[in-house]
């Protein structure tokens, strides 16, 4: 077996990774909220703005975003059925795969997931798009995960 050691010249790029929060129980159409950045590695000018709010603005790089709802359908109204359909959405459109909370009209699917290549900035976004019955109750585990690395 030989092993071959590469010197200099390879252009090493730094993972970059965050993990946020989510709130909210938008209607449909409407924006759950990125509730807090709870950890990151991001370097300094990178990580993400916009917490507290339902929008974040992520600076230039490469990007895969992933949102997992966790939910609770003890409510007044819900029921088993209570389920939210999200996805992403970057500067106004609409991103990515798009997630469910259990076992929306018939198709599962935990995450919505996008991967994004940003020039200068984006408004990244978590819309409902639909939702089955009545509307699920986000609680606590509900999370953001962003992976990045410079473009250069």
């Amino acid at each position: 077996m030989t092993f071959r050691v590469i010197t200099g010249s390879e252009n090493k790029k730094r993972l970059q990774m965050l993990e946020g929060s989510l709130s909210g129980q938008p209607a449909a159409g409407g924006y759950f909220i990125f509730s807090a950045n709870e950890l990151d590695n991001f370097d300094n000018g990178s990580v993400p703005t916009g917490f507290n709010s339902d929008t974040l603005i992520l600076s230039e790089g490469h990007y895969i975003v992933r949102a997992f709802l966790s939910v609770t359908r003890s409510g007044a109204g819900q029921s088993n059925s209570s389920n939210y359909r999200f996805v992403f959405e970057a500067n106004g459109t609409l991103i990515g795969k798009e997630g469910h909370t259990g076992e929306y009209i018939s198709t599962q699917s935990d995450c919505a997931e996008a991967v994004l290549e940003v020039d200068s900035t984006v408004n990244l976004k978590l819309k409902a798009t639909n939702i089955q019955t009545s509307a699920p109750t986000l609680i606590s585990d509900s999370r953001i995960f962003i992976w990045r690395v410079d473009k250069s």
